[in-house]
């Protein structure tokens, strides 16, 4: 699962980080995201997570002001706190958007069992943002309708690529439009020679691919085949496609 902790302070969230990186989450710490000249990138980020944890340094009114920008069905949305609330002031935040707490000095086993319990009540709206089941884990596939030509944005990586057709656009990705060699990827890919199995296996991902294009409504070329040379992809690739880390990378302080 992907989370974004909203903080104001950074190292006030180490422990938490570690926690859910330790539990097999991707983890990602902002401060800059709650500066106002920055809550515009805030919103165009915020589909790309299942959970958000508002930190206990961020103060209430500005944890208000965020719910009030963001559709709540489609993500969890965590208080984080020093203390245990009372009945009356956990209902008022429930009422606000808040679905769960984590507390500053629960062990791993607390923020684990918490998590568990959140996913399994969490059942978010199927709409153009929307999180999608496969092999047993979540992932997002973020489709935004967009004016003129480009049509359909996909984010290249919350799309539902196994690990390694992952690795393959990615490589693809990285030659920039350039001919990447069958040599190069089976290298890259299995840390081996081009064998005529590994060729074939070369083959399959590619057509998988390509069929995963096709499910998504994409019926141009995306990935060319020189045969008995290698793939390199089109321009037509980003038409379709762009890659969150472009928007992500300006943000120094938001880490994994």
């Amino acid at each position: 699962m992907r989370i974004l902790i909203l903080t104001k302070s950074i190292i006030c969230e180490k422990q938490l980080q570690e926690q859910l990186q330790r539990l097999d989450h991707e983890v990602f710490v902002s401060s800059s995201l709650l500066i106002s000249s920055q809550q515009f990138l805030l919103t165009r980020l915020i589909d790309y997570f299942q959970a958000i944890i508002f930190g206990e340094t961020v103060m209430d009114k500005e944890v208000t002001k965020i719910l009030s920008m963001i559709d709540q069905k489609d993500h969890l949305l965590i208080r984080k706190a020093e203390t245990v609330l009372d009945k009356v002031d956990r209902e008022v935040w429930k009422h606000k958007g808040i679905q769960g707490w984590v507390y500053c000095d629960s062990g791993i086993e607390a923020v684990r069992e918490q998590l568990s319990t959140l996913e399994k009540e969490f059942v978010p709206t199927e709409t153009e943002n929307s999180f999608t089941r496969e092999k047993g884990s979540l992932t997002m596939m973020q489709i935004k309708k967009t004016e003129g030509p480009k049509g359909l944005h996909l984010q290249v990586n919350s799309c539902a690529f196994g690990n390694t057709e992952k690795r393959l656009v990615d490589a693809l990705i990285n030659k920039k439009g350039q001919l990447c060699s069958r040599e190069e990827l089976c290298e890259i890919l299995w840390n081996s020679k081009p064998t005529n199995s590994k060729l074939s296996q070369l083959s399959s991902l590619i057509k998988r691919i390509k069929g995963r294009f096709i499910k998504l409504g994409i019926h141009e070329e995306i990935i060319h085949t020189t045969w008995g040379k290698g793939y390199m992809l089109t321009n037509k690739f980003n038409d379709y496609f762009t890659d969150i880390d472009e928007e992500i990378e300006p943000i120094k302080e938001l880490q994994q």
